[in-house]
């Protein structure tokens, strides 16, 4: 994967750093990934108990966190989600066990420290996933909102803890990342729409499945959040006068969950819901609806009969929890063939190409990966989308005798258009993944229509002093080997 502007983060350089100290991939996976996921179950248990009397909420939490199916999808590929979840886990954590139940942090560190400290667990968050801004936010708006202005004020550690962060933002932005924040968001910013109500189904990326049974996290999770919204409305008046954590601590979940949906429905207006990691910043307070959902139903049975009411509690948990695993492991299933052409092509490369030589491809890390070779982008040979793109191309390769393979793949975008036409048909197949109805690679005049049968490939052809002879097709991609005369 290629860190764009608008996806630069530092954790590209820090699994950089734990592969220049040698570490395998499958270790710096497990430091990571695992790990990360790991705390994460353990944090979300360490919070719901320090803030419910009630320790089947922090139980269930806590489980469900254990068996999500995005987290454990992400587990084992460089993704954001985990470690920057982690950070912002611990923020909440040392926040509300330092800042409102004045308990020593960590069972070491004065509880005064509690804002600086969730400060700098923030600020790493953010630098690992931009979006993770948004928890900053929320402290802000639950400090407001449950402490008078004069009070925050008068408190040095709130200035602290405002150094830090001034500090930490601008070596983040100076250092870390290339586009603002304002650059990132307007990439996905929809000006034309004026409100965008999809973001509101969020819970359904988390929770849902294809059958009624499937979906009872969702469910749950629906019901969880009428319980809370429903307790905060009827104490919202004496939030500031009594000192109730388990009030509080909803309240803080709720400023989570409208935040983030005014930034998605009123700010960003992106014209689609997008993927479940978007929403993490609501990940905790989804998973505490989902308790509260449960124990409630649990609670309607209780007063009938004890056991029954812990049975059905058990059942709908452990039912929830099955489809989340079935579902990540059809997710992992799906995706594990992801790349098999640009590792096919890649592999075959290695075996047939030297060390020195350079291969151009849309895929560049990946094929970089499979054929350990220099691999560049078409679009470092020309600017795409040029009207002499090709003659700029075959003037470069006349120049840059090291560059001696062309990977053409069907499966990855941002192909110039002498390379792959990328304005044939298609259609997606039963996993939802798309599936091209031509392959058309117009230098080589090839064709493969999959509706007709018609195949037309050509195995070599000359550009003056530049030949293209075609090596191999490895699944849906073509390699072809560059000549020079």
């Amino acid at each position: 994967w290629i860190a764009t502007s608008q996806h630069n983060s530092i954790f590209s350089y820090i699994v950089a750093f734990f592969f220049k100290l040698g570490f395998s991939e499958s270790i710096i996976k497990f430091i990571l990934e695992i790990v990360p996921s790991v705390l994460l179950v353990f944090l979300t248990y360490k919070i719901s108990e320090k803030i419910y009397k009630d320790k089947k909420i922090a139980i269930i939490s806590s489980f469900i966190m254990a068996v999500f199916w995005n987290i454990l999808f992400n587990s084992m590929r460089f993704h954001l989600g985990a470690p920057a979840l982690l950070f912002a886990f611990l923020a909440v954590y040392v926040f509300f066990i330092g800042y409102e139940k004045k308990e020593k942090i960590f069972g070491k560190i004065s509880s005064n420290w509690a804002i600086p400290m969730a400060a700098i667990f923030t600020i790493i968050s953010y630098a690992l996933r931009r979006n993770y801004a948004f928890f900053g936010i929320f402290f802000l708006v639950y400090m407001i909102s449950t402490k008078k202005i004069t009070t925050l004020v008068k408190d040095k550690y709130n200035w602290i803890a405002l150094g830090i962060s001034a500090a930490l933002l601008f070596l983040t932005e100076k250092f870390i990342f290339i586009s603002s924040v304002g650059g990132v968001a307007s990439e996905y910013y929809h000006p034309e729409l004026a409100i965008n109500w999809v973001h509101i189904q969020f819970l359904t990326l988390f929770f849902q499945g294809g059958t009624l049974l499937s979906s009872i996290f969702l469910w749950l999770s629906i019901l969880g959040l009428i319980v809370i919204a429903s307790r905060l409305l009827l104490t919202l008046d004496c939030i500031r006068k009594k000192d109730n954590i388990e009030i509080k601590f909803d309240l803080f979940l709720m400023i989570s969950l409208i935040i983030t949906m005014a930034y998605f429905i009123f700010v960003q207006r992106d014209t689609s819901i997008g993927e479940a990691r978007w929403y993490f910043p609501i990940l905790l307070a989804s998973l505490i609806f989902v308790s509260k959902g449960a124990i409630f139903i649990s609670d309607q049975f209780k007063k009938y009969n004890k056991h029954l009411s812990i049975i059905i509690l058990f059942l709908l948990i452990i039912i929830g929890g099955y489809y989340q695993i079935e579902h990540a492991d059809q997710v992992i299933k799906v995706k594990i063939p992801s790349y098999a052409g640009i590792r096919d092509a890649g592999l075959k490369i290695q075996e047939i190409s030297s060390p020195e030589d350079v291969i151009i491809s849309s895929s560049v890390t990946q094929a970089a990966y499979y054929s350990e070779r220099t691999v560049v982008h078409f679009s470092d040979i020309a600017k795409l989308h040029s009207e002499k793109e090709f003659e700029e191309t075959l003037g470069h390769l006349e120049e840059n005798s090291s560059i001696k393979y062309i990977a053409i793949s069907f499966s990855e975008p941002n192909n110039p258009k002498w390379a792959r036409n990328e304005a044939v048909e298609y259609a997606r197949d039963a996993n939802g993944q798309i599936v091209r109805l031509r392959w058309e690679v117009p230098f080589m005049d090839t064709v493969i229509n999959f509706q007709t049968g018609e195949q037309r490939i050509l195995e070599e052809k000359s550009y003056g002093s530049i030949t293209f002879k075609l090596v191999s097709i490895e699944q849906d991609v073509f390699i072809y080997e560059i000549i020079r005369s």
